[in-house]
């Protein structure tokens, strides 16, 4: 059943009854939108290309709203089955953006409390979601400024309020930034703030990933990205950190983040190809403190497929395969209920695997024994003020040893 534009016209100046005016439109050009369920008000601006422009649309429901995009030519933008849900649930799922046109501006979607959504500008698939909010029992909100000649795949990508905020990134051309089922869950508030993609330069400044229970993050793969999130923080019910300093040819700079959460927080990094990552300074802090440092990784192939931080009971950390990998973690320190504390001198082309090891802090640490293998392994003194140098500076393979300051 196609309904024409004047009866859709008609159909949407209804005004709303007290349970129900539900909206059908089946042929919009190139865009087949469908809103069903309570009330939905919409403001079409233009159509060109089928370059959407729903400026201060507003969608507003007391238990739902569903927004259906089912195809967008040249801009390409899948909505499919999304839904907009204010108390329960705010779900949102963006297929495919090619050369997309989409001007959303100041557009509001509105469930119980709010959904306010404001996309800015976009061009050749630059999304602009400038200040956008998505907001459900309290508040998720979501920052977009700037996306460049990126390809950007939210799949799947759920936003929920009250209970859980879930972001699926399925591919990022010349990003190819793989978010599998990354999982972003806050009681109170989740905000991402995206700050700038030129040529799959992401730039997250100053995101907030706020959780009561749990934040989870996955990255799948990493190749040839420069991805710059910039002074990130990813907060749990204390406080979870994460400051990623800049992005060059997959080098990863994270800077001083912390990941730090009431229960735990789970790190999922899946493959990185020709990563410099650098993780400088980077605590990952449970109930009472596990701090990680990496000081600098080098053509690393780094796999910590499944790794688990949890500061109460356990802290999990399972790295799969380092090839090339200069690893290099400086006084890193992991530490459970009381202290576990772990202290890697210097790995060059390391092939370190540590299968699901698991540094558990209720009452234990390493005894005399313990520390006595690991100083002959890695040929190091250890001292209470941290201050243990190798036992020589001969140089291998034309590098080299680092001193440990």
């Amino acid at each position: 059943m196609v309904w024409s534009w004047e009866y859709c016209t008609k159909l949407f100046r209804l005004r709303k009854t007290q349970w129900c005016v539900e909206l059908h439109f089946v042929a919009l050009r190139y865009v087949q939108l469908f809103i069903d369920y309570r009330c939905v008000k919409l403001h079409f601006v233009a159509l060109r290309y089928v370059q959407l422009f729903i400026d201060y649309s507003r969608f507003i429901g007391y238990r739902c709203v569903e927004l259906h995009f089912v195809a967008l030519r040249y801009v390409q933008l899948f909505i499919d089955y999304s839904r907009f849900i204010g108390y329960r649930c705010v779900e949102l799922h963006f297929v495919a953006l090619r050369y997309v046109q989409l001007f959303i501006d100041y557009s509001r979607f509105i469930g119980y409390r709010c959904v306010e959504l404001h996309f800015v500008a976009l061009r050749y698939v630059q999304l602009f979601i400038d200040y956008s909010r998505f907001i459900g029992y309290r508040c998720v909100e979501l920052h977009f400024v700037a996306l460049r000649y990126v390809q950007l795949f939210i799949d799947y990508s759920r936003f929920i309020g009250y209970r859980c905020v879930e972001l699926h990134f399925v591919a990022l051309r010349y990003v190819q930034l793989f978010i599998d089922y990354s999982r972003f869950i806050g009681y109170r508030c989740v905000e991402l703030h995206f700050v700038a993609l030129r040529y799959v330069q992401l730039f997250i400044d100053y995101s907030r990933f706020i959780g009561y229970r749990c934040v989870e993050l996955h990255f799948v793969a990493l190749r040839y990205v420069q991805l710059f999130i910039d002074y990130s923080r990813f907060i749990g019910y204390r406080c979870v950190e994460l400051h990623f300093v800049a992005l060059r040819y997959v080098q990863l700079f994270i800077d001083y983040s912390r990941f730090i959460g009431y229960r735990c927080v789970e790190l999922h990094f899946v493959a990185l190809r020709y990563v410099q990552l650098f993780i400088d300074y980077s605590r990952l802090i449970g109930y009472r403190c596990v701090e990680l440092h990496f000081v600098a990784l080098r053509y690393v192939q780094l796999f910590i497929d499944y790794s688990r931080f949890i500061g109460y009971r356990c802290v999990e950390l399972h790295f799969v395969a380092l090839r090339y990998v200069q690893l290099f973690i400086d006084y890193s320190r992991f530490i459970g209920y009381r202290c576990v504390e772990l202290h890697f001198v210097a790995l060059r082309y390391v092939q370190l695997f540590i299968d699901y090891s698991r540094f558990i802090g209720s009452r234990v640490g390493f005894n005399e024994t313990e520390q006595e293998e690991i100083c002959s392994r890695y040929k190091f003194q250890p001292s209470k003020k941290y201050q243990a140098r190798p036992t020589t500076d001969r140089m291998q393979n034309g590098v080299k040893r680092p001193h440990l300051i």
